[in-house]
């Protein structure tokens, strides 16, 4: 309720939806745009990439995530014309955004489960512990 309440004191409640089932909407979508300037690890393009939908993001906080050319396009901070291309490629491509996709899940759902979180974090206690 109170992010509803700040939507609304800024007058952002006509643009912005505060909704839940966030995988139900995802997985209706093919494809997720995701350009933030300053972006750590992108929830959102994950969610989505499980979901099935392909993503366009910015390379600024996707490269994890995304594997430019094949789960996804990365494009350049700022960059509007690179942004423009990598929508209109997938917009127009439905063979392109079906592999892009199938890929993009498995990609997830590979990389980013409880065993392997669990093995990298061990990892990365191993690593400062030697």
């Amino acid at each position: 309720m109170k992010l509803v309440s700040l939507s609304e004191g800024y007058r952002w409640s006509t643009t912005v939806s505060m909704r839940g089932g966030t995988h139900q909407i995802l997985q209706q979508k093919s494809e997720f745009l995701m350009v933030s300037l300053g972006e750590g690890f992108g929830l959102a393009p994950a969610e989505a990439m499980a979901c099935g939908a392909a993503s366009v993001a910015a390379r600024s906080g996707a490269r994890e995530l995304v594997e430019d050319g094949k789960s996804g396009l990365l494009v350049s901070p700022r960059d509007a014309a690179a942004l423009a291309d990598a929508i209109e490629k997938l917009a127009k491509d439905e063979n392109l955004r079906r592999q892009m996709a199938e890929r993009a899940m498995e990609r997830v759902r590979r990389r980013f489960t409880v065993e392997a979180s669990i093995e990298q974090m061990m990892n990365v206690y191993e690593s400062v512990w030697s």
